[in-house]
C-alpha cells in the first residue's frame, strides 16, 4: 500500500475513534425562550 493511502486510513480510524467536538455546545440549563416552529415540506 502506498504511503498516501496509508495516511488516509489512519486518518479515517482517527476520525472514527475521535470524532471532532461540537462547535456550539448545547446548554441545558438555559430556559426556554424560544417557540417551536413545525416546518413543513411537499414535493
Amino acid at each position: 500500500m502506498t504511503p498516501a493511502g496509508l495516511r488516509q486510513l489512519q486518518d479515517l480510524r482517527r476520525s472514527l475513534l475521535h470524532p471532532p467536538r461540537q462547535l456550539r455546545p448545547q446548554h441545558t440549563s438555559e430556559p426556554a425562550t424560544h417557540s417551536t416552529q413545525t416546518v413543513t415540506a411537499t414535493a
